[in-house]
């Protein structure tokens, strides 16, 4: 996922222009949407790497909303990726 995440950040304007191109959103919109992602992708790694707790702590800076305390302890149930937003979801299974 991290990798990823370089790769994403990598393509920079790129990205960012393809992505206007392809969906017709606005460049504020788009600069979001990438930061949101890479902000999940990262989440995700941490969880990997922290065998599935976390404590998140409040950030009153995030944008676009503060991010607030929060302390979680996630249950293994097997290896799933789930992609999801308002308009489609992506389940890869791992094997």
């Amino acid at each position: 996922m991290e990798v990823i995440v370089e790769k994403i950040l990598a393509l920079d304007s790129l990205f960012i222009t393809s992505a206007i191109e392809e969906s017709g959103l606005s460049l504020a919109r788009l600069i979001g949407e990438r930061k949101r992602t890479v902000g999940q992708l990262n989440f995700f790694a941490q969880l990997i790497r922290e065998r599935y707790a976390l404590i998140d702590t409040t950030d009153p800076g995030t944008d676009p909303l503060p991010r607030p305390d929060i302390h979680s302890m996630q249950k293994v149930v097997g290896r799933l990726v789930f992609f999801g937003s308002s308009y489609y979801s992506t389940f890869m299974k791992l094997s």
